[in-house]
């Protein structure tokens, strides 16, 4: 069972620049990865 703990979680101001060594960006590519991998794995337990 997938729950609502995260609805009250915080949202970070943080954003993509050009500059790759920005801690802001980096922070941000590997949240998306991580959100990537939670949706995959939500998508491939709700198919079966």
């Amino acid at each position: 069972m997938w729950g609502l703990m995260g609805k009250d979680a915080v949202l970070s101001h943080l954003a993509i620049h050009p500059d790759d060594d920005d801690v802001g960006s980096q922070f941000v590519k590997q949240s998306r990865i991580w959100f990537d991998s939670m949706w995959n794995t939500v998508a491939r337990g709700l198919s079966e």
